[in-house]
């Protein structure tokens, strides 16, 4: 084998390898948010157990519910929404039936005292890196919701 046929082979091969790793890496599951039932709330780290919600899932591969913990940085938005249930003269009115998404909300910043106060049981929580995998990530944005009752 001359220089030049050991050369192209070493090119081709190394292409090869880097083209793998490149693939490797596109077809790794990600995922940038999570909705979980929270467990508890210390300080800024909310313990949580559920399920990745934009997961990009390869063909055999099952989200199963994890533990989390979401830590409220600094820069955390955190969206409360407030649901308004509807009345007993409303409720009648429908024959006792209603769709969440047709109650009247409304939407304004949430604190971490409203979450660890229980007012919640749940939350939806949105990051600009992938979390698959993780155990623990910053929350860009975390959102809940909570219901309001008539009186």
């Amino acid at each position: 084998m001359n220089k030049k046929t050991v050369f192209a082979t070493i090119v081709i091969l190394l292409i090869v390898v880097a083209t793998w790793f490149w693939w490797q890496g596109q077809a790794a599951v990600k995922a940038y948010e999570f909705a979980g039932r929270i467990e508890k709330v210390e300080g800024p780290v909310i313990f949580t157990k559920g399920v990745y919600e934009n997961a990009q899932n390869p063909k055999g591969l099952t989200l199963a519910e994890e533990d989390k913990q979401i830590v409220v940085g600094e820069d955390t938005k955190l969206i409360k929404i407030t649901q308004f249930m509807p009345t007993a003269a409303e409720l009648e009115q429908s024959g006792g039936q209603y769709r969440p998404q047709d109650l009247r909300s409304e939407q304004s910043a949430g604190s971490l005292d409203d979450l660890a106060q229980g007012l919640t049981d749940g939350v939806f929580a949105k990051s600009d890196r992938n979390i698959y995998g993780q155990s623990k990530f910053v929350a860009t944005e975390i959102t809940y919701y909570v219901r309001e009752y008539p009186q």
